[in-house]
């Protein structure tokens, strides 16, 4: 399978627009006179840039810069956010803000039994979300999913399930797996996770600001940004048969060296399986295919040596 028959598929089911939801969300209402000041200082992308009720996808990184996590912020007021994840529950969000809150004027409130999520995918998303149908405010939020590489495909939250248009399908969460890959769409925490950096996976753009002032883990980003080189990076996969599921069989090895690790895979319905491995440029040939146990992984996005040199991309 090549990556242009990839890349086809995954416009094929993006014709016909489908919808599901996704589980879980949760949903952290932060207010406060400091509120998007605090997380101006946590969070990757610029809050400040956007008019009110814009959403902004990005990251929680650590002090090295690795992914905690990621989230859309919507800034309703200057004393008002709402952060949406599907990547890190409330608590996890809340523990985190904690250690850095000291004497700001900032509350949190766990409001994700409030809020359901769907994404949808489809030719007529862009229309949609631009119609009065897609909503907005207290009672729901939609959003273009940033990763979506020029295809229509979007996050929606709401009180209640949205009225779908005539014509719109449900679709299991295989297929959407199926599509989000063959797309080159990481997802975090799957793919990119707390030993990885944004850049490891090509979402430095749509998730990182490099204009911004200060924020934990912003030196990390800018002398990544600076030299241009990551280590690793991920790529797209595929096999025969079904998908490595025990951790054992995640490994990538070539030559008895091991060169990278599966992450996401998903079965197709054509007796093969897709996936995203994170692979290590200096130690990987590039002409080679790998094993994962018994199963070998032929490579989709295999990088070239010049890929390498320049940190390569998701295609």
């Amino acid at each position: 399978m090549t990556k242009k028959e990839l890349d086809e598929e995954g416009s094929c089911f993006a014709k016909t627009t489908q919808w599901g939801e996704i589980q879980p969300i949760a949903v952290l209402k932060v207010c406060g006179e400091d509120a998007t000041e605090f997380l101006q200082g946590q969070f990757s992308q610029d809050l400040w840039r956007d008019r009110t009720g814009v959403a902004r996808y990005g990251f929680w990184l650590t002090r090295k810069g690795r992914v905690e996590g990621d989230s859309t912020i919507i800034r309703l007021a200057e004393d008002y956010c709402l952060i949406f994840s599907f990547s890190m529950t409330a608590a996890a969000l809340v523990e985190r803000f904690e250690v850095f809150l000291v004497a700001d004027d900032v509350e949190l409130v766990d409001v994700s039994t409030d809020w359901t999520a769907w994404q949808v995918m489809g030719e007529e998303v862009r229309g949609w979300l631009e119609s009065q149908e897609a909503g907005g405010g207290d009672s729901g939020f939609a959003w273009e999913a940033p990763w979506n590489l020029g295809r229509g495909s979007a996050v929606v939250v709401s009180r209640a399930e949205p009225k779908w248009p005539i014509g719109w399908r449900e679709a299991d969460p295989r297929e959407f797996e199926v599509a989000r890959i063959s797309l080159g769409c990481p997802k975090v925490p799957m793919d990119l996770g707390p030993e990885d950096f944004p850049q490891e996976g090509g979402l430095e753009s749509a998730g990182v600001s490099f204009r911004k002032g200060c924020y934990l883990g912003q030196e990390i980003m800018a002398r990544i940004q600076n030299t241009g080189r990551v280590r690793r990076r991920l790529v797209r996969v595929t096999g025969a048969g079904t998908a490595p599921a025990t951790p054992d069989a995640a490994g990538l090895w070539q030559s008895g060296k091991q060169v990278g690790v599966l992450r996401s895979r998903v079965d197709r319905d054509d007796g093969r399986w897709l996936g995203w491995a994170m692979v290590n440029l200096s130690s990987a040939d590039f002409d080679r295919s790998a094993t994962a146990g018994e199963t070998a992984v032929d490579p989709v996005d295999w990088l070239t040596e010049e890929d390498s040199e320049t940190g390569g991309s998701n295609g």
